[in-house]
């Protein structure tokens, strides 16, 4: 069901074809102990295609905002220009529907999440 980068990046590899490339879920690389940023150098800049940000706790796929999990996501953001991302990015998270009962508390909340990160990606 969730596959080690290691495993997703020798399989992508194994295949070896132009178009086929690997994209980065952070949440399910917790799952596997593993920090994004350990993923993103493992992965490499040439096999890197997209990636779906997202925070947990290590033991489910919560889908949390960024910061509400164990991500290091300064560190995160520095592997991925090491490796000269330049990709897409997917935020995978979820709103707390209990706590969000408006369309304009859910603009809120995804405007606080997107003003949460933007500093990382100056």
């Amino acid at each position: 069901p969730m596959a080690r980068p290691d495993e997703v990046t020798a399989f992508v590899r194994t295949v070896n074809h132009t178009h086929f490339k690997v994209c980065l879920d952070t949440g399910h690389a917790l799952i596997h102990g593993i920090q994004p940023a350990d993923a993103v150098r493992m992965i490499g800049g040439d096999l890197l295609a997209t990636l779906h940000i997202h925070d947990n706790d290590g033991t489910s796929d919560a889908h949390r905002p960024i910061g509400e999990g164990i991500m290091d996501f300064p560190l995160f953001v520095k592997a991925l220009d090491e490796v000269g991302y330049r990709g897409v990015i997917s935020l995978e998270t979820k709103a707390d529907i209990e706590n969000v009962l408006a369309s304009e508390e859910l603009e809120i909340a995804e405007r606080q999440l997107l003003e949460r990160i933007k500093p990382f990606f100056k």
